[in-house]
């Protein structure tokens, strides 16, 4: 699966047979990206692409983000 990244927050960018709409993922609290991966096989039709959202999975948290309000902005 490719990554890419933006920022801090590491994206899986997982291209479908190019034919299908973009689909983009995204997980609860708690989540990372890997939260999709059961239903992946049903998307071969389409892009998706599934961030793993800053402080979760693979992408980093800013140190100077220390709140769920911090996360917001």
């Amino acid at each position: 699966m490719p990554d890419s990244r933006f920022g801090s927050t590491i994206l899986d960018d997982t291209g479908g047979t190019g034919t299908g709409p973009v689909v983009v993922m995204l997980h609860g609290l708690g989540g990372t990206s890997n939260t999709f991966e059961p239903v992946m096989p049903a998307l071969s039709d389409f892009r998706v692409i599934r961030p793993d959202l800053p402080g979760a999975g693979r992408s980093t948290l800013k140190p100077s983000i220390n709140s769920i309000e911090g996360l917001a902005k």
